[in-house]
């Protein structure tokens, strides 16, 4: 995978109430501990607004001193891939959605475990389980944005 830096990392899951605001907020906590101006956001393959981050998903990251408020469940729109340097998505048929839909900006959307060189492919989905799954969601998410901000700081 190419090795330019990100500054605005799309995060993409169905929903946007588990993995990809958890991704969103951990990377942009740590950007910002790293006085990176990188930022990021999320978007859901099927998101609805009324959709809200899971009480086990707002555990996990306020484990991490990060804060999950006010976050709002956002649909994948022509505005966020216009925006975003990398669209990275959670799973491989989330990826090849958002290439269907998006063909214009087919070249910029990966799957995240991959782009960042993790094995692994696909981020389990939480959604429905245990703690125990959520907590292991985010803590993958937490290795692939460590390895985005990595990249980020060797190209500034």
């Amino acid at each position: 995978m190419p090795q330019e830096p990100v500054a605005r990392p799309l995060f993409v899951c169905a929903a946007n109430a588990c993995r990809s605001p958890a991704a969103e907020r951990l990377f942009n906590a740590e950007a910002e501990r790293l006085g990176l101006s990188a930022r990021a956001r999320s978007c859901g393959v099927a998101a609805e607004l009324h959709y809200r981050m899971p009480p086990q998903t707002r555990a996990a990251l306020s484990a991490r001193g990060i804060s999950s408020d006010a976050h709002r469940a956002r649909l994948a729109d022509a505005e966020l891939m216009r925006w975003t340097d990398a669209a990275l998505a959670m799973t491989r048929a989330q990826r090849d959605f958002l290439k269907e839909k998006f063909p214009q900006h087919s070249a910029k959307i990966h799957l995240l475990l991959e782009f960042c060189g993790l094995d692994g492919g696909d981020v389990a989905d939480p959604m429905g389980k245990p703690a125990a799954a959520h907590e292991a969601a985010v803590a993958v998410l937490e290795r692939a944005v460590a390895a985005l901000l990595a990249r980020e700081r060797r190209g500034t």
